[in-house]
């Protein structure tokens, strides 16, 4: 039997230390998993009283946009089954999916307040809509949220532990475009663009809400919805008329009447 190479005992002692190193080393447990934030969908299913919120909000593909900004702290602001029930009929399905998003969006705060902070939270506060804002008022331990034309109180907390604060709401905030109120605001971004967003859609949305029987205006906490479109309409109707109607007489009718001269 030929003893072993030179070469071959020098490479087992080489790999010796590593060999005894790997086999002394116990293995690395996992990573724990990281704590789970809380649901918002599960703490809305668990207070079984807003279930037109959570299937608007699955309808429009919502549910996980939220869900992701939730590590930056969320606000929302639940109506409840009664409060969608107060609106006139129709409404929500007249609505386009991106106006329904808008609408919906309205509803969450980018940040996560407290009840004891939303009263000093620097009005106007920015929603995950694109243009629309709600301001705060509070005193004697109450709070009220503002869009303009709807002014509610917030009174029940469904759960408030940061990053998350879900407060009950009897109504739905409606921004004034949607009821009769003034143009869009364009929000501004962190580089100074204007977004417009769904604009053109809320324009067209607020006829149909003020044709609706009764209009936002029969709501509590709504003010009333003031037209003034009457009489521009017929104003762009008579002028459109009197432009078509000139443009049917021949060019005869714009000419000065020929006189003639006679001895």
């Amino acid at each position: 039997m030929s003893s072993p190479t030179p070469l071959l005992c020098a490479l087992v002692l080489l790999a010796l230390p590593f060999l005894l190193e790997a086999q002394g080393t116990p293995a690395a447990s996992p990573a724990p998993a990281p704590a789970a934030g809380p649901d918002p969908v599960a703490i809305l299913q668990g207070a079984r009283q807003y279930g037109t919120l959570l299937k608007l909000l699955k309808d429009r593909n919502l549910v996980n946009a939220i869900a992701d900004q939730l590590k930056n702290g969320l606000t929302i602001f639940a109506p409840t089954d009664k409060a969608f029930n107060n609106l006139p009929n129709g409404i929500l399905q007249s609505l386009s999916p991106e106006v329904q998003t808008q609408l919906l969006l309205l509803h969450v705060v980018g940040k996560y307040y407290s009840k004891d902070k939303l009263s000093t939270a620097g009005n106007p506060v920015r929603t995950l809509a694109t243009n629309y804002t709600l301001n705060f008022t509070g005193g004697n331990n109450q709070v009220n949220v503002s869009t303009g034309v709807v002014n509610i109180p917030v009174n029940n907390e469904l759960y408030v532990k940061s990053p998350l604060a879900i407060f009950s709401i009897d109504a739905v905030l409606i921004p004034p475009e949607l009821a009769g109120g003034k143009a869009p605001r364009r929000a501004v971004g962190a580089d100074g663009a204007g977004a417009a967003a769904g604009v053109g859609e809320l324009q067209g949305a607020e006829g149909r809400l003020e044709s609706a029987p009764g209009g936002w205006g029969c709501l509590p906490g709504l003010a009333p919805v003031r037209g003034g479109r009457l009489f521009l309409s017929l104003s762009l109707c008579l002028s459109l008329s009197l432009y078509l109607h000139l443009l049917s007489l021949p060019v005869s009718a714009f000419s000065s009447p020929s006189v003639s001269l006679s001895d």
